[in-house]
């Protein structure tokens, strides 16, 4: 990625910047990117498989605007749900 969403997500410093950009990936390493910098599971619904380019341009204010603008610009929809899911916990033996 040009700039890892997961950054600009997590230091609303960096929001404003006009150009954000995925290259030669997966709808899953897209996902494992918004779920570092959501610092939430992102589960993938969308069935699609393949390489992709996504680009989203514009000046991102917030987290709320690059949610906004993934929509408008990808037809990539995140929005809140909750699921059961199993989850793998590690443990030490101490």
């Amino acid at each position: 990625m040009k700039k890892a969403v997961e950054e600009l997500l997590k230091h609303p410093e960096n929001m404003g910047l006009s150009n954000i950009s995925a290259g030669n990936a997966t709808m899953d390493l897209f996902r494992q990117d918004l779920e570092r910098g959501l610092g939430r599971p992102v589960i993938d619904e969308t069935g699609l498989e393949g390489i992709y380019n996504l680009e989203v341009h514009g000046n991102v204010k917030d987290t709320e605007e690059f949610i906004r603008m993934l929509r408008e610009q990808t037809g990539l929809v995140l929005m809140p749900a909750t699921r059961s899911i199993e989850i793998v916990t590690l443990r030490s033996l101490d």
